[in-house]
């Protein structure tokens, strides 16, 4: 009878500490009950309601299957976590992963790559390892835009500060993340509230903050029973068990331990037996042994789980000693000695009954001291953590609350401030009504004046406008009347460096002739550029062949490299082969330009050219890479960055020892660009250079256009000749006739043609290339001579001037095409000074056969002839014969 009266003692005494630490650890958490009039909640109502409605989630720790929904993934990866199996969690995060990439969900990748990031980090054997990088990495995320990324980071921060006992801070933290869930009805938005309600049920039942745990695990279950989600009640009800134990609510736990155990018979359990040892445990708490004994040795019975076997001896040791059966109480903590913690209450609990019943008061005591000694010291250290995150986030809180009266000082001074001005702007309200009329009159004054600059302004517009047409005739007129004399200068220096008497003649021929191309280039690379800059220049783009066009100048360029002891390699890719849309004027001055220059800075090794052609899909358009590498001296990085700049040559040396004027380049680039393309450079000095062009062109399904072939020395200089162009209908060719004299000559008759050039001088020097060919040729003047002359004799062509006085080329080829006569459709060769693209629009609009510009050189003029006669022209066939001096 003693012992049961020191042994009630013993159980006061606990009760009395327990409930005063308690106190001490109730003020731990700084949340409270919201205000409702509604009446507290009970863990017996909650367990009644999870009985009733059988609340029991049954096989939850199957193997994960593959989740359908985004919703499912993540559910998947918060039930994982707790159970510390690595390969299980990380198996939910890449279902996550696959459902996130297959739907390209920008948000669910965000919040995948948060639980990746987590999985990489956190130790799942040693929970508390790693927390700084922890914090580190998920307050990284906490802080994203994304509230869904931010709550899940947050989550996970929670957990991690319980983990390292830090339960204040993890409140803190699982109730920020509440605060961020949008108040909605949104599927994000309720399942992240069943996560956070989750996460602080549980915090709270762990820091014995019962009222709030009931209340948060009642507000969870409405929640999910509103959804229709599963709820794991035998969970929940194991969580409530743990504060109740804290609080020694024996008769609360006592129940609830039955309800668990008849659930457990009627669902079954994950941890069988777990349920008998709460109520062991429950009974030996109250000094109910005998009944807590019966209940030890079923949970042996049924469990499977080696630490409830363990919590379950300890129980039925306490339940001996309380019994006075202290040889088997001995007997079970000895044969467990291996498995028991020095420090574990329980077993402290179960030595202090078995000395009290020994009769050891001292002994029983000590024990007592120890243990509660213990839960103090536990306590307090929690309580000291707390009270330091108090201190710091009060000292936060502080100092965000001097901030705010800042701010609210400056607001309040800005207001007074707007006042003063209020103030101010009423009093001078009045003057202001008064001058209201003033204002009207003004207003008017202003509204004529108005009037009269938007005036001048579209007299100055159109004066703008006007000066722009006149500089674009300008730079017209002045391509015209240097082209012409030039026309003379470099035709004549053509025959005489080609067909001159002696050495001596050809000699001093060929150096008029370059110094001619040398001023013609120049002339027109300043013209390009005005034209370029102003916006004047316009691409003619026509079906070309593409490598016919590249390779007509490969021949030469194999030979001026082969006279360098230079060695030339080039590719042309198969699919350059077909036609293109584009202009081949522009494209065959930018390779020229690319090749001439690989040429001129190259003293040894070798030079290649390489074309490409990459065709999409999409657009319908083939981009063209041309390269031209070469072993040259190369270009330093502050040379090219001045390389493409218009008449300033990268190194004055350069200048001195290989000419130029610094435009090619730049006017190739502007071209490359206006054909939706550019000119890039890839250079080291000592290491040689690499130009690359690319340009935009069309596949085209018409006939190929034909291309004079340009000879690569020449083109060095000077732009290369204008490809011939075909008018849209075909072309009839006539056959010889007879002169109009009716003389029929003996043998093969000569060619005849019909010069129509208003200048003197440039029927002189087309009359002299034709004399070396062995043709025939009348010179007329104007249009009108040229439609009688036709009339009255036969010719095979025409070559036709475009600018003359009266009737124009243009008209006068109209004229012949509508004639109706036998020779209407004679070819005809435009001559013109004029390269501008609308001027060869007009020229194949009016019928015109082939179109050259000046000056015109021998061979593309014999050239062109060829093509449109179908015949081949040698000196040899046939002496020059002048038919009339003039008509």
């Amino acid at each position: 009878m003693a012992f049961c009266q020191n042994s009630v003692s013993l159980r006061k005494i606990g009760v009395l500490v327990t409930t005063l630490l308690l106190v001490l650890s109730g003020t731990r958490s700084g949340f409270a009950l919201p205000d409702s009039d509604e009446p507290p909640v009970s863990a017996l109502s909650i367990a009644s309601q999870i009985e009733d409605l059988s609340l029991v989630e049954v096989n939850s720790d199957q193997a994960l299957s593959k989740p359908e929904t985004v919703e499912e993934a993540r559910k998947q990866i918060l039930e994982a976590l707790p159970s510390g199996n690595r390969e299980r969690f990380e198996k939910a995060v890449s279902f996550y992963r696959e459902l996130a990439d297959a739907y390209d969900s920008e948000r669910d990748q965000n919040v995948v790559e948060v639980f990746e990031h987590f999985s990489k980090i956190y130790d799942f054997q040693d929970l508390g390892a790693n927390y700084d990088e922890l914090v580190k990495v998920l307050g990284f995320y906490s802080n994203k835009s994304d509230w869904l990324v931010s709550f899940h980071a947050k989550r996970l921060l929670s957990f991690v500060h319980t983990l390292s006992y830090k339960n204040g801070l993890a409140l803190r933290t699982a109730q920020e993340a509440i605060d961020i869930i949008p108040n909605d009805l949104s599927p994000e938005a309720t399942e992240s509230r069943i996560f956070a309600l989750e996460l602080l049920a549980y915090l709270q039942n762990i820091t014995w903050n019962k009222d709030l745990a009931l209340y948060n695990t009642q507000r969870l279950i409405d929640l999910k029973l509103e959804t229709g989600q599963p709820i794991d009640g035998i969970e929940l009800i194991n969580n409530l068990m743990f504060s109740l134990t804290e609080w020694r609510d024996y008769e609360t736990r006592l129940e609830l331990a039955k309800t668990l155990k008849r659930l457990e018979i009627k669902f079954g359990s994950t941890t069988p037996g777990l349920s008998s040892t709460h109520i062991a445990r429950v009974n030996n708490d109250t000094g109910n042994y005998e009944d807590a004994k019966i209940a030890a040795l079923e949970s042996l019975d049924e469990a499977k789980i080696d630490s409830i076997k363990r919590i379950a001896s300890i129980q039925l040791a306490t339940a001996y000693a309380g019994l006075g059966e202290t040889q088997k109480a001995k007997s079970l903590l000895d044969s467990m000695e291996n498995q028991l913690n020095s420090n574990d209450a329980t077993v402290s609990y179960a030595n202090a009954l078995i000395a009290l019943k020994e009769g050891n008061l001292e002994k029983a005591l000590s024990l007592l001291n120890q243990k509660y000694d213990r839960k103090v010291t536990q306590i307090l250290k929690a309580t000291n953590r707390d009270t330091m995150e108090m201190l710091a986030e009060l000292e936060n809180s502080s100092e965000r609350q001097a901030e705010r009266e800042a701010a609210l000082q400056r607001e309040a001074a800005l207001i007074q401030t707007k006042l003063d001005q209020q103030q101010r702007i009423n009093k001078l309200l009045i003057a202001f009504m008064l001058l209201i009329g003033l204002t009207g009159i003004c207003a008017l004054l202003f509204a004529r004046h108005r009037d009269k600059l938007a005036k001048l302004l579209a007299i100055k517009s159109r004066e703008a406008e006007s000066a722009d047409r006149m500089k674009t005739e300008f730079l017209g007129m002045v391509s015209h009347e240097l082209r012409t004399p030039l026309n003379g200068i470099i035709g004549l220096a053509d025959v005489l460096a080609t067909s001159g008497p002696t050495e001596e003649v050809r000699q001093r021929g060929d150096i008029i002739l370059t110094s001619g191309n040398i001023l013609f280039s120049l002339i027109e690379n300043i013209i390009d550029m005005s034209r370029l800059e102003a916006g004047k220049l316009e691409l003619a783009p026509e079906p070309t062949d593409l490598k016919a066009l590249i390779e007509r100048d490969l021949a030469c360029m194999e030979r001026r490299s082969a006279e360098k002891g230079i060695i030339f390699t080039s590719y042309i890719a198969p699919e350059c082969g077909q036609t293109f849309d584009l202009d081949p004027e522009r494209v065959g001055k930018c390779v020229n330009t690319l090749l001439c220059n690989a040429l001129k800075f190259t003293t040894e090794g070798r030079i290649h050219l390489h074309v490409t052609e990459e065709a999409d899909r999409k657009t319908g358009q083939s981009e063209i890479t041309v390269i031209v590498a070469d072993t040259g001296q190369g270009i330093s990085e502050e040379v090219q960055a001045k390389l493409f700049t218009p008449f300033l040559q990268a190194d004055t040396s350069m200048t001195r020892k290989h000419g130029g004027s610094g435009l090619r380049l730049a006017i190739s680039r502007m071209l490359a660009r206006m054909m939706d393309g550019d000119i890039t450079l890839k250079s080291k000095e000592g290491r040689g250079s690499e130009f690359t062009l690319t340009f935009k062109a069309k596949p085209s399904a018409q006939l190929e256009i034909p291309v004079m072939e340009t000879d690569f020395e020449a083109a060095e200089v000077t732009p290369p000749a204008t490809p011939p162009m075909k008018p849209a209908g075909p072309t009839f060719l006539l056959e010889p006739t007879l002169a109009a004299d009716n003389t029929e000559a003996e043998g093969p008759r000569q060619s005849r043609a019909l010069i129509v050039e208003d200048l003197s001088s440039n029927q002189d020097v087309i009359a002299v290339m034709l004399d070396a060919a062995g043709i025939q040729y009348v010179p007329v003047e104007s249009g009108e001579k040229a439609l009688n002359v036709l009339q009255t004799q036969r010719f095979d062509f025409v070559l036709m001037d475009i600018h003359m006085p009266g009737m124009d080329g243009i008209e006068t080829t109209r004229r012949i095409r509508a004639g109706g006569q036998t020779w209407s459709d004679i070819p005809i060769i435009a001559l013109t000074a004029d390269a501008a693209s609308e001027n060869q629009s007009a020229c194949i609009a009016a019928g015109i056969d082939m179109f050259l510009t000046k000056p015109v050189r021998s061979k593309d003029l014999m050239a062109a002839i060829e093509t449109v006669t179908q015949q081949s022209f040698k000196p040899e066939e046939a002496k020059p014969r002048l038919l009339s001096k003039r008509a």
